[in-house]
């Protein structure tokens, strides 16, 4: 039986695999395995919400000093991708990843040494049920949808709590995924939610505190 990513302990057979990817003209690789999200490579949900909020970059640092870079968190981080990258091509000052999926955490920490990600971060916690004290400027997540709507929602609360004021969220999901739902919620959170992306069925929401 395959695990499900969204787990504590993954008990399926270790199968390390790596892939590399080059975003912006810089190389990444990343080490994967079995009982984590999207082993084989970054999948198109998370490689369409790094381009996105790329292309918005521009606006990442209104509003903040012209001398500080944000700061970022990546809620439900697997193997560290959207996380690392970000970090890299954004010149985050402080990056903090979380993840329930040990085995997804123990592969974070090795992609951020290898991709030179400075200042990142990675812990492995609950998401639903564990405290965050890290407040940052920046907050992104592919939510884990297979694990029920009440996980994904607790994803978006946990956002709007770690953000400071003026913080910007960024998350994808697929419209037959629950897009109306997760609109719904976050517009019980944020002042706006907007689209600012969609391809393939794939929506991409930015909101801001």
């Amino acid at each position: 039986m395959t695990d499900h990513y969204f787990a504590d302990k993954p008990q399926s057979k270790e199968d390390i695999f790596e892939y590399k990817v080059k975003i912006n003209e810089v190389d990444f690789r990343f080490y994967s395995d079995s009982g984590v999200f999207s082993k084989q490579g970054i999948d198109y949900g998370s490689r369409l919400l790094i381009d996105s909020i790329l292309l918005d970059a521009d606006k990442l640092e209104n509003g903040l000093p012209s001398e500080l870079k944000p700061s970022l968190s990546d809620l439900g981080c697997g193997v560290g991708v959207i996380g690392i990258i970000l970090n890299r091509l954004l010149k985050i000052n402080n990056s903090y990843l979380y993840d329930i999926n040990e085995r997804a955490v123990a592969l974070a920490k090795i992609n951020i040494d290898r991709n030179m990600s400075k200042r990142t971060y990675v812990k492995k916690l609950d998401i639903t049920k564990d405290s965050i004290l890290e407040k940052v400027d920046i907050c992104v997540t592919n939510p884990p949808i297979r694990a029920g709507k009440a996980v994904v929602f607790a994803f978006y609360e946990k956002a709007y709590e770690m953000l400071n004021d003026g913080g910007v969220f960024y998350c994808v999901i697929q419209k037959k995924q629950g897009l109306d739902s997760t609109k719904k919620k976050l517009s019980e959170l944020f002042p706006n939610v907007d689209t600012i992306n969609r391809s393939s069925g794939y929506h991409i929401l930015k909101c801001i505190k």
